[in-house]
């Protein structure tokens, strides 16, 4: 049955969601009388946003002024206002007076701009509005190291992409919006624009949560020590533009070397084809050997020098030879060499030759001569400890036995009590067989060694970005609880990092840490330009000095027009052109 129609005979204008689309539509239900069925039949007037503002379409817009009283729109709905005759001039502001700070926010929206961030997002949601509320959130977290509890009270002296007042129940609003299709399409857009024969580097790190019931939510192993449960999350890094350009969520206790798999499957499916890929020690198990040498996938990968293949290469080097200056590596001093690696993988259950990998050595004498003081200062110190220990008749638990016993022999008594003790042959020169050295596997690779150092080094940059999230970004702990929070909470970092990595490489290419030691104090330098708004007059920015212009050319932002110096034509009269005489 159709619905009853309105007792005002208007017609009742309702909310259409189709995935990501939001319409204001009527629908008007007619029975064909030749089948008898009722057949609906929608039309569609606009759209609506998250916050129920109506923007209408051409079909709205051509109704006449009867027509547009009989529909019904819900009493909560933004209605626009009444259109005015255009009127010549530049575009003026509507709303109160206001002067907010904005020379930050400025500059934060055109580093947006100058990697695609901006178009890329608003393609991705689909609603201009939405994504710059979800850039507001990503802008915030660098701004300020405050929750976002403070958001609300900062948009009140501060300037945003977003106007609209967003407090804490707005923040959960939008994090939670951010659905997976929105995540998959931003990763697919940035994908298409980033270079496909760049290397990358793919490497985790760890959010600690104060949250108790979400699913990746584990115990961990993290390098800032926190005592609580943490999720994991795996970022691939362009090394070449220096930009993330994918992440996924991982529970907390996860092992790198078992996410390989899925990882480039995910990248394949964004747009990946061909990868080069460098990965630290935690990647290199056999099985992922394998796999990235059966998919002819070019990769660096850092090997533990206890590896079966390392250690016999260790032990068949002539170290007269090997430490030479024909293997100096001045640019890292370090002695290097190549050599090959047999490698087999398993085809349809049997063994068989892949061609061989290639493993590069590197040795250097400071690190071995500190390798062997430390060694020999814990077998002192150990010495000395079980020898207190013994002349005070000290009962040994299983975890002192497990820590006094790294290079000595303990005897115990019936109550375990030292009796005594003898240092273990070997231990102490198989701690310190490899110290100095370290290595890597490498596959269709053709580098010397310093290149290969050179090409590795660049990981030192993803490095940093993991420091930038947990210091830069106020991203070290998760304020969320539910499932959605905690995914839109990391893609809203995701949005940060691009942002920051953007900075941290336009600063070390134009020298800009020698007069700005951090990003902070950089953005906090254009803090004080000011956004000056007055009812129904242009908006105007306030003075931008030389050294924020500066910043601003670095980073190839134009300011607005209005901000820029003018050139002042020269006071002088021109000089007269020298007659010559040829008589």
């Amino acid at each position: 049955m159709p619905r009853p129609l309105r007792p005002d005979g208007r017609l009742q204008v309702r909310l259409f969601v189709t995935g990501k689309y939001r319409y204001a539509a009527t629908q008007v239900t007619t029975r064909d009388p030749e089948t008898g069925r009722y057949v609906p039949r929608k039309t569609i007037y606009g759209t609506v946003s998250y916050d129920l503002a109506f923007t209408p379409n051409a079909r709205y817009l051509s109704l006449s002024a009867a027509q547009k009283d009989r529909l019904a729109f819900p009493p909560g709905w933004k209605m626009p206002a009444a259109a005015e005759p255009a009127r010549r001039g530049r575009p003026s502001y509507t709303g109160e007076c206001r002067s907010l700070l904005y020379g930050n926010t400025l500059f934060l929206e055109g580093v947006a701009r100058s990697v695609g961030l901006t178009s890329d997002l608003a393609k991705a949601v689909g609603d201009k509005q939405f994504a710059d509320e979800v850039l507001t959130l990503a802008l915030f977290s660098i701004i300020s190291l405050e929750c976002y509890n403070h958001l609300a009270s900062y948009q009140a002296f501060q300037k945003f992409p977003c106007d609209r007042r967003l407090d804490s129940r707005e923040v959960t609003r939008i994090t939670k919006a951010i659905t997976e299709q929105h995540r998959q399409d931003f990763f697919a857009l940035r994908c298409s624009r980033a270079c496909e024969s760049q290397w990358i580097g793919i490497d985790s790190t760890s959010y600690s949560s104060y949250g108790s019931h979400t699913a990746d939510l584990r115990r961990g192993r993290n390098k800032e020590g926190d005592d609580l449960k943490q999720i994991n999350e795996l970022v691939v890094y362009g090394l070449e533009s220096r930009l993330p350009v994918y992440y996924r969520k991982l529970p907390g206790n996860m092992v790198d070397s078992v996410t390989l798999k899925l990882t480039l499957k995910q990248l394949r499916l964004i747009g990946f084809e061909r990868l080069s890929l460098l990965m630290d020690r935690g990647y290199l198990t056999l099985d992922a050997l394998e796999l990235l040498v059966k998919g002819r996938h070019p990769f660096i990968l850092a090997a533990k020098t206890n590896l079966g293949c390392v250690d016999d290469a260790i032990a068949g080097l002539d170290m007269g030879s090997f430490v030479a200056p024909a293997n100096w590596i001045d640019t890292h001093a370090v002695y290097g060499t190549v050599c090959d690696v047999p490698f087999q993988v398993t085809v349809k259950g049997l063994r068989r030759d892949a061609g061989p990998l290639r493993l590069y050595l590197f040795f250097n004498n400071e690190a071995n001569g500190r390798d062997k003081d430390r060694v020999a200062h814990e077998l002192y110190e150990e010495g000395l400890t079980l020898a207190n220990l013994q002349r005070e008749g000290a009962v040994l638990d299983a975890t002192d036995k497990k820590q006094l016993s790294h290079y000595h022999d303990l005897q115990l008594d019936a109550g375990d009590r030292l009796a005594g003790f003898s240092q273990a042959p070997g231990r102490a020169e198989r701690a310190t067989r490899h110290s100095g050295f370290f290595a890597f596997l490498c596959n269709l690779v053709d580098k010397t060694p310093a290149e290969l150092l050179d090409l590795y080094g660049m990981r030192d940059v993803q490095e940093k970005s993991f420091d930038t999230i947990k210091t830069g970004q106020n991203g070290r702990r998760l304020r969320t609880s539910t499932e959605l929070s905690n995914d839109g909470r990391l893609f809203i970092q995701f949005l940060a990092l691009i942002l920051n990595s953007r900075i941290e490489h336009v600063m070390i290419d134009k020298g800009l840490y020698e007069t700005y030691p951090t990003r902070k104090l950089l953005i906090e330098s254009l803090t004080p330009i000011r956004s000056i708004e007055r009812p129904n007059r242009e908006r105007l920015i306030s003075e931008v000095l030389k050294p924020q212009r500066e910043v601003f050319e670095a980073f190839g932002i134009e300011i607005p027009l209005q901000c820029r110096p003018k050139k002042r034509k020269s006071s002088r009269p021109a000089k007269k052109a020298k007659t010559i005489s040829l008589s």
